[in-house]
């Protein structure tokens, strides 16, 4: 992160501050990461189980159960899928 633009723009005022922004970025950048990494062992997990067993939406926030349909069925919905590939194409 530029220091510069940040004292430019008077939002932080000491070197302080600016490694506290710097640490609660990388903390929220790590923890998303882990969210991300997470989804991908549920997705993983879920595209090996057989059709008809039941199986976890790989998106994080869901918790939904369901029966696999088709083989390569991982989300409960589309709007899951979307969200799982868009935060897997920011990493």
């Amino acid at each position: 992160m530029n220091n510069n633009i940040l004292r430019d723009a008077t939002l932080i005022d000491s070197q302080k501050d600016v490694d506290n922004i710097e640490d609660i970025l990388s903390y929220q950048n790590t923890k998303q990461k882990s969210f991300i990494l997470s989804d991908y062992i549920n997705y993983c997990r879920n595209k090996q189980k057989d059709v008809g067993e039941i199986i976890i939406c790989a998106e994080h926030m869901c918790v939904k159960k369901f029966k696999k349909k088709t083989k390569q069925q991982a989300f409960c919905c589309t709007k899951h899928r979307k969200i799982f590939w868009s935060k897997l194409n920011m990493l």
